[in-house]
């Protein structure tokens, strides 16, 4: 099973306050996944995170197994 998406301790701080806070996680290829949680939780900031448009404070982005 190939690892798409992979996070380990994930973490963004804006202002001083985290946004993100230690996001590890390990999504298959193929996996269809969601992100749920109210307003301000951090989902955008996640996906910007992945997508490359913000650099990370703290941890690590890997998609396909490249940093």
């Amino acid at each position: 099973m190939t690892i798409a998406v992979e996070t380990t301790g994930l973490t963004k701080v804006l202002n001083g306050v985290p946004v993100v806070q230690d996001v590890s996680l390990s999504i298959p290829q193929g996996t269809i996944c969601g992100l749920v949680g109210s307003n301000g939780a951090g989902k955008t900031t996640l996906l910007r995170l992945l997508h490359g448009v913000m650099w990370p404070t703290f941890g690590e982005v890997r998609l396909f197994g490249h940093t």
